[in-house]
């Protein structure tokens, strides 16, 4: 399972509800998975078991960087229009982002994250247009083109990265 991706769970809750956040990415990226439909004998419990795998994280990082891979390959004759771009909203938070429940190792306690910058890509049939948002002395400032301005625009259907830091890290 690709975090990146939007597979089939996601795409049918976001149908479904019209409402993802990045909590549910998280839930799908550490969901356990069959690997094998073969049983494997375990030695530690003497039986035949079918495989899985979960991915969870050991330490959480001093920065969190996440990418929303919004293309999608469609089936098409041309081959210059071949791929989409999803725009759905995946909601996150700003702050207090907590990945401990996908923590798997001592420092569950220190998993707690702040957003200071994050990168966005508008796609439009005319235009492709990325820009950033950076967090200064508590402002959101952000980068377009040659502009540069306030913005409260944080949580948007745009949103490509999210950079995040740890908050015991020191300012």
């Amino acid at each position: 399972s690709n975090m990146n991706s939007f597979p089939s769970e996601i795409s049918t809750k976001k149908t479904t509800e019209n409402n993802l956040d990045i909590y549910d990415c998280f839930e799908l990226y550490t969901k356990k998975e069959t690997i094998s439909d073969m049983e494997w004998f375990c030695e530690a419990c003497n039986n035949n078991q079918i495989p899985q795998k979960q991915l969870l994280i050991y330490k959480p990082p001093l920065y969190l960087i996440i990418q929303f891979d919004r293309f999608q390959v469609r089936k098409s004759i041309s081959l210059w229009n071949n791929y989409g771009f999803d725009d759905s909203l995946i909601s996150f938070p700003i702050n207090n982002f907590d990945i401990g429940p996908y923590v798997e190792g001592p420092e569950k306690n220190k998993a707690k994250y702040n957003l200071f910058g994050a990168i966005y890509r508008e796609v439009s049939a005319r235009s492709d247009s990325i820009y950033s948002v950076c967090k200064n002395n508590k402002k959101w400032i952000m980068f377009k083109d040659t502009k540069v301005q306030g913005t409260n625009a944080i949580v948007t259907k745009y949103a490509h990265f999210l950079f995040y830091k740890r908050q015991d890290l020191p300012n």
